[in-house]
């Protein structure tokens, strides 16, 4: 797919879901489409579902706030796919040598050449049971399949 092709089929599911969604959604997927575009895999990343803590309604770029960005690229969850973007990237380097050697801002620039979805659209808790996320994969299926 190209660059156009790609920002359409974006604006499509952000249409879906924000046309299903009861409340707020997040919406999700390729975070810098010209930099996953040339990336030298592509890698996405699948995450069951908002944390409670997210308080914002679109993880693209250009959307967020600076206290957004910043809620963004250090967490419990962002900070781990930073590591393993960088490595997947970057000849799969160790943690450690990726810990000691690089800085964040290498980390962040990496994980911008990814896409991540979350089965369920809109803000959770911190902790999914196995029933509620079959529940959620069944509630966003066309959109998971889309």
């Amino acid at each position: 797919m190209n660059f156009d092709e790609i920002e359409y089929e974006q604006k499509w599911i952000e249409k879906y879901i924000k046309r299903y969604s009861i409340k707020k959604p997040i919406i999700d997927g390729i975070i810098d489409v010209e930099k996953y575009i040339n990336s030298k895999f592509k890698i996405c990343f699948v995450l069951k579902e908002p944390g409670g803590s997210v308080k914002y309604n679109n993880l693209f770029k250009s959307f967020l706030s600076d206290s957004e960005e910043k809620e963004l690229w250090y967490s419990q969850t962002w900070t781990p796919l930073h590591y393993i973007s960088f490595s997947i990237l970057n000849n799969f380097d160790t943690f450690e040598k990726i810990h000691n050697e690089r800085n964040r801002n290498e980390l962040i620039q990496s994980f911008l050449c990814t896409s991540f979805f979350n089965v369920g659209k809109e803000v959770g808790e911190s902790s999914t049971p196995p029933t509620k996320l079959k529940k959620l994969y069944n509630e966003w299926r066309p959109i998971l399949h889309w």
